[in-house]
């Protein structure tokens, strides 16, 4: 049971609570499980095993599953349930136990002796409500301490069977409550409201919340006690006067506050809303005491109460006041809302009532006079939900059977109090918070249904109010968008031709706006409010007007305004009245047969096509809206080959496209979709790329769909017309993407080519048909097979293989990539490859391109030796390669022998070695490879002898990469020195003006270095990384595996550890970096962990480098923050010989606040 503003919140818990079980609990649990054999020991021995950690959810789901077995051991209330109920009970008061709360409710109602559970519970309730009060009351209780009373009485009341008997308690649980409350308040104004840990405000939250369903839940009994209800409201009352200044607080006091009035008789209520005085709601509320009050203690109660209550008004703030009164009017029942409180009983006085006179106005003033825009919002919201109390006052006076209920009635919404709220709603419906407008406009419509509510029962007349209001909108410009949600919400009751008789072109000025995206939305609600309100016209008037104003929109506007309203217009016209299609495309055709054809027209012509063919009113399969197959075909023919790239794809989506996603292709379809494709080879623009290619996609899987249902049929006919579609549309691409042709075309092709392989790629591999999605058409057809569709053929892919190992070692990174992807998709074998020396012959050219001085062409070369790779069924057989041994019958063995090679050539002249590129080239092509040598198969044979020849390979690349950085980082390891290029190297020397002087070569030495260094360092980080994410270590069969995979770890993350207190480069720190996060996430071992930061506190103090002091704390600490256990927050204090730099403050804020998530 919660309240709104409770209800509301969302739990921002940064880390879960340790929950401190009593030791009483937990030794009658453990005397229970010692009884071994009976369900109830295995209850209690569940029981104990979750309290001695954080419990996961499923292990909180067994406990309850056992203790509804043990509960079910007795055919009654017998021991069993007595003791499995009391170990619960006790158990939800045990502070920080809220996650268990649910499951132990779900137990109790699944009981069958639930209303005796709920007895034995409530009991539970009591005491620990009377031990609570005694120890709050006492002030033996520590400030800020727990209690874990409101959070079970909050979960309890959320049950019913719980809430009856609870009922019967609200005269121990409200001062418990009570004296919870006042318990929490002096921590909060010791620390402050911005100081309180989650723990302490979610148990103020609950303790409110509490208050609330338990005088809830009293309600429909006698009224309570008056001295106890003043109490309560004293204790709301400092809460919200005191510095809590959060909105759920005070609107949750303020709730369970105004609550009181339920649970009082109504002459007591009435008297009690003199309260809405101190939020300064008017001057006309009563201040009477009551004077059915029998004793003098009580009459001085009530007096005392209103000075409490005075007060709020000189205590709360601006926005908090805002929060108290909507909480009052959302809490206060619908009679106390409308009920009279006007001070005067002369029959000339006027009524006074809370929500009209109160409330209302209040927050108007609260709107007009807002200062900011964080503030205007609160105020908005207010206003709208006073609007929709006072509508659901209107709403409560009709009973369902139409008789009026014994309610009193609100006053009408005088002429002063509208006008003010107009002139404050019409700022708001333009304001540049988006929430605020939105707000607005929902307000005013509310105040449209509480107006119509009025005049249904009390006869008012509204017409002119909304005439009134309708004409100063419509005298607003069509640029300014707040009025047309007003108008849209004005229109159903008004009417079509009411309007349009206010404004007569105001579908055309409307349309006009189309144009603008901020207006757009704005504009299409408007002109659905006025379709629909017009479509219950059974003559249907309104049509030839609106399809005036839409042709001369498409005609006359530009590119802009015609592509909105195709896109949102046109579908909804056509969507209320279909027939408007058919008198649209006659409009447009108005001028006759032999009138010229402008390219306006043709685009207005285009967008109404493909609108209907959208909405299913124009097909291809004869005639519809007035359009034959003949001259849609003839439409769109001649819109493809315009120049107007919109224009194009409109004409494409008719073709394309099929609000059947089953529908077959026509052959004026298909020969159009291949003329469409041909066209669009040549595109430079990625935007008109990526829908041309979204909608051949859309294409490509309703042929599949297509041929799947042929295939089902057995129509081999039409799998064949379908297969020749497929082919020519390959058969273009693969044309298109030879060496010659331009980048875009190139890009295109492949993009193409990619699409047409994936949503095809079953035909080779069936695998691939369990991970297809589980939606559309894919869904609904059976796989597809090669016997009687077969689209490429083995020429066509054998074609395709060498045109993309062409476009592999392109110069342009995309078309690489984009070759590669495609290569990836091509069955294995691949086509073309399938003898031993031809595949031997491409991966020697790819071996010598990823050994190329120029990087790019080493990348491309690294890159297709391994999608050469992972085509299994030609791959070399593996072939091991120690360090002392390297085997140079595999690519492996040879690029290992080339790196050794290197680092050979390096000892005895490094500068020779920089001029080749160091390890940058060896270690690329190992990275691609890695990844290819067969660790599955290794893993899932359990081969000795491979995970032998395995891990002697991966530990002969960690001994290379070791003897490399230990030459990269002698220069690595110095500062850098920002803001010197080669260019300012070679510009060391003076030059004289006019001078032709020879650039020395070695003056850009420095620069080579330092850029071999860092790619060669960058290569080995990923290098590491694609290590530790290609070793086995989960779940491997073999132990021997595991340790020594866990070894190889270990000794990576270690000198990852060391590497980044010597780095001084920031790509190198990165790299570093994500190569330590991939070794965190297979393994991170504790004693590991501690050398991490005893590494990282070393090397951090104030005289370090600023990038070498980055570089710890972020780079090493944060991937190893959730690894560690609290316990080892001392490693942080365990240096005080080397005073830490400020440097280290992330450290230790990662340290003392994310380890415990461990």
């Amino acid at each position: 049971m919660a309240t709104p503003g409770r209800a509301r919140q969302k739990s921002k818990r940064g880390a879960t609570s340790t929950v401190v079980w009593p030791s009483e609990l937990t030794q009658d649990v453990i005397a229970l499980s010692e009884d071994a054999g009976t369900k109830l020991a295995a209850f209690a021995t569940a029981w104990l095993e979750m309290s001695t950690s954080n419990p996961p959810a499923s292990r909180v789901q067994a406990v309850c599953s056992l203790a509804e077995r043990a509960a079910l051991e007795d055919d009654g209330p017998g021991s069993n349930t007595t003791q499995v109920i009391g170990i619960l009970g006790r158990t939800l008061l045990v502070p920080g136990t809220k996650p268990l709360h649910q499951p132990i409710q779900a137990l109790l109602r699944r009981l069958p002796d639930t209303p005796w559970a709920g007895a034995q519970l409530s009991e539970l309730l009591h005491s620990a409500c009377s031990a609570d009060s005694l120890e709050k009351g006492t002030n033996q209780a520590a400030p800020g301490s727990r209690s874990g009373l409101p959070a079970a009485l909050v979960s309890c009341l959320g049950s019913s069977a719980l809430a009856s008997h609870l009922r019967l308690q609200a005269t121990d649980l409200l001062p418990a409550l009570c004296a919870s409350i006042e318990h929490a308040l002096p921590v909060a104004h010791d620390q402050g409201p911005s100081r309180l840990t989650q723990d302490q405000l979610e148990d103020l939250l609950d303790s409110i919340s509490g208050l609330h369903g338990v005088l809830t839940a009293a309600a429909s009994s006698e009224p309570l006690p008056l001295h106890l209800l003043l109490c309560t409201s004293a204790t709301l009352h400092a809460v919200l006067c005191s510095s809590m200044a959060l909105r759920e607080v005070l609107s949750s006091a303020a709730t369970a506050m105004l609550t009181t009035l339920r649970a009082v008789l109504p002459s007591q209520a009435a008297t009690a809303l003199h309260w809405a005085q101190a939020l300064q709601l008017g001057a006309q509320s009563s201040l009477a005491e009551p004077g059915d009050l029998v004793s003098a203690s009580e009459l001085e109660a009530w007096r005392q109460l209103g000075k409490f209550r005075a007060d709020l008004a000189a205590r709360l703030t601006p926005m908090s006041r805002i929060c108290a009164c909507r909480g009052v009017i959302e809490a206060a029942p619908p009679g106390v809302l409308s009920a009279d409180l006007s001070s005067s009983a002369a029959p000339e006085a006027h009524a006074w009532q809370l929500l009209v006179h109160g409330a209302l106005p209040f927050f108007i003033d609260a709107v007009q006079t807002a200062q900011d825009a964080p503030f205007r919002y609160v105020a908005v919201t207010a206003l709208s939900a006073g609007l929709a109390r006072l509508k659901k006052v209107w709403q409560c006076l009709q009973a369902e059977n139409g008789q009026a209920v014994d309610c009193p009635r609100p006053a009408l919404l005088a002429k002063d109090i509208l006008e003010h709220l107009l002139a404050v709603l019409w700022p708001c419906w333009e304001d540049p918070m988006r929430q605020v407008a939105k707000e607005a406009h929902a307000t005013f419509a509310v105040l449209l249904d509480i107006l119509e509510l009025q005049s249904a029962r009390e006869g008012a007349a509204v017409g002119d109010f909304l005439d009134q209001v309708a004409v100063e909108l419509l005298n607003q410009g069509a640029g300014h968008k707040g009025r047309y949600a007003p108008l849209a919400a004005i229109a159903p009751r008004l009417g079509y031709h009411r309007i349009l008789a206010l404004r007569p072109p105001l579908v055309l000025e409307s349309l006009a706006q189309l144009g603008n995206n901020r207006l757009c939305t704005s504009v299409c609600g408007l002109l659905r409010a006025l379709w629909t309100a017009a479509s219950h016209d059974p003559e249907a008037s309104w049509v030839p007007g609106t399809v005036q104003d839409t042709s001369t929109a498409l005609i006359d506007g530009p590119d802009a305004l015609r592509a909105n309203l195709a896109a949102h217009v046109l579908p909804l016209l056509f969507g209320i009245h279909p027939g408007a299609c058919a008198a649209l495309l006659a409009a447009l055709d108005s001028q006759g047969p032999g009138a010229p054809v402008t390219p306006d027209l043709q685009s207005a012509r285009m967008a109404v096509l493909a609108a209907g063919h959208a909405s299913g009113l124009v097909t291809w399969e004869g005639a519809a809206a007035g359009v034959t197959p003949k001259q849609l075909h003839a439409h769109v023919f001649a819109a493809l080959q315009t120049r107007n790239g919109e224009q194009r794809l409109a004409a494409a989506s008719l073709v394309c496209t099929h609000p059947k996603a089953l529908a077959p292709f026509t052959p004026r379809e298909l020969g159009l979709v291949q003329l469409w494709a041909e066209l669009e080879m040549v595109c430079d623009s990625t935007p008109h790329r990526e829908k041309v290619l979204r909608l051949l996609s859309k294409a490509g899987a309703r042929v599949r769909g297509l041929a799947a249902a042929a295939r089902q049929r057995g129509d081999r006919a039409e799998l064949q017309r379908l297969a020749s579609a497929i082919t020519q549309l390959y058969d273009l691409a693969v044309a298109r993407v030879r060496p010659f042709m331009p980048h875009g075309t190139k890009i295109m092709s492949l993009r193409l080519m990619q699409q047409l392989l994936a949503e095809f790629q079953e035909l080779w591999r069936p695998e691939v048909v369990e991970s297809l999605p589980s939606n559309g058409s894919r869904a609904q057809s059976k796989p597809l097979d090669v016997a009687g569709f077969d689209p490429f053929g083995p020429q066509r892919m054998k074609e395709a293989t060498m045109q993309l190992v062409n476009a592999s070692i392109d110069s342009w990174d995309d078309v690489r990539w984009a070759a590669m992807t495609c290569l990836r998709l091509l069955p294995s074998p691949l086509p073309g490859y399938e003898e031993e020396q031809p595949a031997a012959r491409l991966l020697d050219l790819a071996f010598e391109f990823g050994l190329s001085d120029n990087e790019a062409e080493a990348e491309s070369g690294a890159m297709l030796l391994g999608v050469l790779l992972s085509k299994e069924d030609w791959a070399p057989t593996f072939a091991p390669c120690g360090s002392q041994n390297l085997n140079t019958s595999s690519i492996q063995g040879r690029t290992l022998q080339e790196a050794r090679r290197r680092l050979d050539l390096a000892k005895t002249n490094l500068d020779e070695a920089w001029d080749r590129g160091f390890m940058l080239q060896p270690f690329l092509i190992l990275r691609h490879l890695v990844p290819e040598l067969p660790w599955s198969k290794m893993a899932a044979t359990g081969n000795v002898s491979l995970r032998s020849d395995l891990l002697s390979t991966a530990s002969c690349i960690h001994q290379l990469i070791i003897e490399a950085l230990a030459i990269t980082l002698q220069i690595l390891a110095k500062p850098q020195e920002y803001g010197v290029d080669a260019e300012g190297v070679l510009e060391g020397d003076p030059l004289t003006d006019g001078e032709n002087v020879e650039w020395d070569a070695e003056a850009s030495r420095p620069q080579l270095v330092t850029r071999m260094s860092w790619g060669s360092c960058r290569e080995a980080s990923l290098l590491w990384m694609t290590l530790a994410d290609s070793l086995p270590l989960p779940g491997a069969a073999d132990p021997g595996l595991q340790a020594a995979g866990i070894a190889l770890l270990l000794d990576v993350g270690a000198r990852l550890v060391h590497q980044l207190t010597l780095l001084k480069h920031s790509g190198a720190i990165e790299k570093c970096s994500q190569a330590l996060s991939a070794v965190c996430t297979r393994f991170a071992g504790r004693h590991w962990a501690f050398g991490v930061l005893h590494a990282g506190l070393e090397v951090t103090g104030p005289h370090t480098h600023t990038m070498q002091a980055l570089g710890p704390p972020l780079m090493v600490y944060l991937p190893l923050y959730s690894r560690l256990g609290a316990k080892n927050a001392a490693l942080c204090y365990s240096h005080p010989h080397r005073p830490p730099g400020t440097h280290i403050a992330p450290l230790l804020m990662v340290c003392a606040g994310c380890w415990p998530l461990g």
